[in-house]
């Protein structure tokens, strides 16, 4: 029995010292503030002491990398940023104990039930669950600031009357929703309308990276909860001109089947873009430019039409700057289609294909079973530059075919 019990011993303490050590592969690819998640195998003792967040070092050599332990769902990730990665050099790392400098640090401040996120001592956005009929009906995230501090999204309707535009008053910086759910308009601000309403909230942080993880109910104007979703974002320390931002939602159908209905209203994440970045401009003001993966350009090219991603640029403070939405491969519902306007709105939206396709024959509703999920995952870059200059396809390449990482 003693025997046994020294073996015990043992194995947990090789298994402790086997992962104290990161291999990068970055593969064929040069690799440039790439966030990086490391999934950690049950037990792990680097997770302990990570429930709320854990800060870490990685090192090789004298030099030192911020990393962040998270907690997701029921385990841990490590996570961090490679500032530069060339193509094809492994790279072996010690793990430690204790914050590195980190430039772009991520902070969450609590502000009641709203938590402000900065990045590098800067404000980057908003957390708002305050959901209010006719006003705001779900979670958001507002403003969203991009590269020098400049406001990516549009200030109207939540920061009060309009400089510009007053139209929409439902499209609310960066937010989710669907203008169909078994019949309920989650979408307009009109008699009737759902609400998403937070039921728990939790956040995790270090300097390396955070996150938020919201449990929503998607509920019906009698307050009666037609499905449930897990919402966790995550924030990456990235440079200032390069901001990145995570959604990882799963949509569960918990009190009966849900339908999506085949409605272009409606976008499962969707940002409306400041006035002076729309690509429909008055005569003389500079236009802003809309480009998806596939290389089309111009809302009459890009709505509606399946891609990777889709990018929205423009001039903002002076300066060109833009946002990108990236849709994971693996994502339960595919092909991406994007709701993308001349005035400064652009949504992933895989259901409206009978509008998209101006054809109402065709049939996007997608039907969500009793205890079935849907897992979607979408990524926002906000850059300086416009798509090129921003590096866009090589950022939608590490989000798809990020480096292998493995802990030994």
């Amino acid at each position: 029995m003693r025997s046994l019990s020294f073996l015990c011993l043992l194995i947990a303490a090789a298994t402790a010292a086997a992962q104290d050590t990161l291999v990068i592969e970055p593969g064929k690819h040069a690799r440039r503030n790439c966030p990086i998640a490391v999934a950690l195998p049950p037990g792990s003792p680097l997770a302990k002491g990570a429930a709320q967040g854990l800060p870490v070092s990685l090192v090789a050599g004298k030099a030192r990398i911020s990393a962040a332990i998270l907690p997701l769902g029921d385990g841990f990730e490590l996570l961090f940023v490679a500032g530069e990665l060339p193509a094809g050099a492994g790279q072996k790392l010690q793990i430690a104990r204790g914050a590195a400098d980190a430039s772009d640090a991520i902070a969450l401040v609590a502000d009641g039930e709203r938590i402000k996120v900065a990045a590098g001592g800067r404000p980057l956005t908003t957390y708002d669950p305050c959901v209010e009929p006719m006003r705001q009906i779900w979670p958001v995230l507002h403003p969203l600031h991009g590269p020098g501090g400049a406001m990516l999204t549009r200030a109207f309707p939540l920061d009060g009357p309009a400089e510009a535009t007053n139209d929409h008053p439902h499209h609310q910086s960066v937010w989710t929703a669907h203008g169909d759910v078994n019949g309920i308009n989650f979408w307009h601000l009109k008699e009737g309308h759902g609400l998403v309403r937070q039921r728990t909230c939790g956040t995790a942080r270090a300097p390396a990276a955070a996150r938020i993880s919201a449990a929503l109910d998607w509920c019906d104007a009698s307050g009666k909860k037609v499905l449930e979703e897990q919402r966790t974002i995550t924030f990456w320390a990235t440079p200032d001109s390069a901001r990145i931002i995570d959604f990882d939602a799963t949509f569960r159908a918990t009190e009966g089947d849900v339908r999506f209905g085949d409605t272009k209203e409606g976008g499962l994440l969707a940002v409306r873009l400041a006035d002076s970045m729309r690509e429909k401009q008055k005569e003389g003001a500079p236009p802003g430019k809309i480009v998806n993966a596939e290389g089309a350009v111009g809302e009459s090219a890009a709505w509606g039409k399946p891609a990777a991603w889709c990018d929205y640029s423009g001039p903002v403070g002076g300066k060109t700057a833009g946002v990108t939405l990236f849709a994971h491969p693996e994502n339960s519902l595919k092909p991406m289609r994007w709701h993308v306007r001349n005035y400064g709105l652009m949504t992933a939206n895989p259901f409206g294909l009978s509008d998209f396709a101006k054809d109402k024959t065709k049939d996007g509703s997608q039907v969500l079973k009793q205890g079935q999920s849907w897992r979607m995952r979408f990524r926002l870059l906000a850059h300086a530059g416009g798509a090129d200059e921003a590096r866009v396809a090589d950022v939608h390449r590490d989000y798809v075919e990020p480096p292998a990482a493995n802990l030994q």
